[in-house]
């Protein structure tokens, strides 16, 4: 996963290369935003099926109280139960949305996607149905970190690369002082005949239907394991009412940064 020393680097490489001036950018019941103190600042100990806990052990003490309340939203993404992640927005996030935080194939170099503006809970269930056909249908939380809880990187302030890698295209008009993290997480997304078409193009005498059957032998097992579709996911902790809600999302497609 992407972290914001490897995100340094890439700023110091670009320093050097770059031109001044130049940049680019079924259903369960909800459950409610967590409590901002409410996260334990002691390393826990980690259960190995929680990458979550797992994160918390390994995160830095000022971070370490951000993943607690990041559970409800990217549990609720990870087991498509969207009206929980619904109801783990802030209403800043409500009222302002991009077409291009649920399909990032329509963003431009000038262009986030459409507005969308006072999404309701159906609109944002019929939005991450879009993303679903895009970058894939998601399964489970394959890990999770905090990007970033530098004030004035979140502010948007500061070195442009910095910003864009902790907060995207989040709105302007979200209060600076209410950003409190940026955190980047990867979904493992179900199996689909096209990945097993493209895995079994790479192996020899495996079919895309013992792929997807699990009828392989161990080693090719491990390989498939090493390559399991997933996809990104970005958001932005915001303290709204004593509580810490999702700010800001974007779902994205893999890269080789990750």
């Amino acid at each position: 996963m992407l972290h914001r020393s490897v995100c340094s680097l890439i700023v110091a490489t670009l320093a050097l290369i770059i031109v001044p001036g130049c940049g680019g950018a079924k259903p369960q019941p909800a459950g409610g935003g967590a409590a901002t103190g409410a996260a334990a600042t002691s390393v826990p100990n980690a259960p190995a099926n929680d990458p979550i806990a797992a994160a918390a052990a390994e995160a830095e003490p000022g971070e370490r109280p951000y993943l607690e309340p990041a559970r409800p939203f990217l549990t609720a993404v990870a087991s498509r139960n969207y009206g929980a992640a619904y109801d783990q927005l802030s209403s800043h996030a409500k009222a302002k949305m991009m077409s291009g935080q649920f399909t990032p194939s329509v963003v431009t170099d000038t262009s986030f996607g459409a507005p969308l503006e006072n999404v309701t809970r159906e609109q944002f269930i019929e939005w991450m149905g879009k993303s679903e056909a895009e970058l894939g249908v998601p399964e489970s939380i394959q890990h999770i970190s905090v990007f970033e809880i530098d004030p004035k990187v979140l502010s948007g302030q500061g070195d442009k690369l910095s910003a864009v890698f902790a907060i995207g295209a989040m709105p302007a008009e979200i209060p600076a002082n209410i950003r409190k993290a940026s955190l980047r997480g990867a979904l493992t997304c179900q199996k689909s005949r096209a990945w097993a078409e493209a895995i079994a193009k790479d192996l020899e005498n495996v079919t895309p239907e013992q792929i997807l059957s699990g009828q392989v032998n161990q080693e090719t097992k491990e390989t498939i394991e090493e390559s399991l579709p997933y996809l990104n996911l970005k958001f932005v902790l915001v303290e709204e009412g004593g509580q810490l809600k999702v700010g800001h999302f974007e779902m994205m497609p893999p890269n080789m940064l990750d």
